[in-house]
């Protein structure tokens, strides 16, 4: 992702994205570790990983993968679900809690977006990857910082949303499958948890099909829907009456 940035000359677009991962994976984990904080479980908290900062959440193989093949992990936040509640409940809760970060922050991205293009008081806008616009204003210094901040939360929304998405795939370690482990029977929810053993191969045989261009059939719907919620988003905030 980063890198192919890089090969393609956009080193301010690899900027945008290299911030973007570290915030989005930051507040993912954190919203993992605040629920479960909130379910009755002190483990997230006790290992200091009750905190915004990144470096405390970051997994370099992780973070390198992001980079190379456009999807990655943090460093899991710790649970015990013992000190839950409500076991099966809470660790759906705490699960779902990062990609709704993840959306969340794909939320404020686009109003961001939608707040700066409008503040260039643009004559034409087309999305491809990046902005490019025709604006009226009249100081090139006033367009450039109005367009890199628009080009930054472009970046920075797909990112949260595609990052949200692909961690509701119910695969391990993904949050998924914790999700549809607490909605199947009991005794097929633990077994199919205990698939998280192999969670290296797992996200080693993702990773090499990424890059052999196996994921397709995963990756194009979850694209198309990214691509879907980013223009509702758009429409719902385009609604307001500054905006437009």
């Amino acid at each position: 992702m980063i890198i192919s940035a890089i090969r393609d000359g956009n080193i301010t677009g690899a900027i945008f994205i290299l911030v973007s991962i570290l915030i989005s994976l930051t507040v993912h984990e954190y919203s993992h570790g605040y629920i479960a904080y909130k379910c009755g479980d002190n483990t997230a908290r006790n290992f200091g990983r009750l905190t915004l900062n990144p470096i405390k959440h970051l997994d370099i193989f992780g973070f390198l993968a992001m980079m190379l093949a456009g999807f990655g992990w943090a460093k899991p936040v710790p649970v015990n679900m013992r000190n839950m509640r409500k076991p099966r409940r809470d660790i759906a809760l705490v699960s779902l809690a990062g990609p709704v970060s993840n959306f969340i922050l794909a939320f404020i991205g686009v109003l961001f977006y939608k707040i700066f293009f409008t503040l260039l008081d643009p004559a034409e806008i087309i999305i491809n990857g990046k902005v490019e616009i025709i604006s009226n204003l009249t100081s090139d210094f006033a367009y450039n910082l109005f367009h890199n901040f628009c080009n930054f939360f472009y970046y920075f929304s797909i990112l949260n949303l595609g990052l949200g998405l692909f961690n509701l795939l119910p695969i391990p370690p993904l949050d998924g499958s914790k999700i549809l482990s607490s909605i199947l029977p009991p005794r097929i929810g633990y077994r199919f948890l205990q698939l998280e053993r192999y969670a290296g191969l797992f996200i080693l045989t993702l990773f090499a099909l990424s890059r052999l261009g196996g994921l397709d059939f995963i990756f194009t719907p979850l694209i198309y829907l990214r691509d879907l919620i980013w223009e509702g988003f758009n429409k719902l905030i385009g609604l307001l009456p500054f905006i437009y």
